[in-house]
């Protein structure tokens, strides 16, 4: 096995060889895909199909959960969470000991 290659830099050598792939005659083609080939580590069948498609930029896939409770019953949520979980308090990044409690009624999430 060869030097791995990050995908970025395998995408740009591809883009980079795909001009030239195209433009070449069959001895030539058959010379830039060996070399192709042993740089990036394709089958040779995935290194056609490679050097023959059009190229794509790929977006990252990015959506939108709406959410599942209205304010009301994510009020109500919460305070059903904050009772049934004595010694914990609810903070904007998340759960944490509330030390006013006492230490008698602090829990942890391993011992729920």
């Amino acid at each position: 096995m060869g030097i791995k290659m990050t995908l970025s830099a395998r995408a740009e050598l591809t883009n980079a060889v795909r001009r030239r792939y195209s433009a070449a005659t069959g001895a030539e083609k058959r010379k830039i895909l060996e070399e192709f080939i042993a740089v990036t580590g394709y089958h040779e069948k995935s290194a056609i199909r490679a050097l023959n498609a059009e190229p794509t930029v790929k977006k990252r896939q990015t959506r939108v959960r709406p959410s599942l409770y209205d304010e009301a019953a994510r009020a109500a949520l919460i305070v059903l969470w904050e009772a049934l979980r004595p010694g914990m308090r609810q903070t904007p990044a998340g759960a944490v000991a509330d030390p006013a409690a006492g230490p008698g009624t602090q829990r942890t999430f391993a011992s729920c």
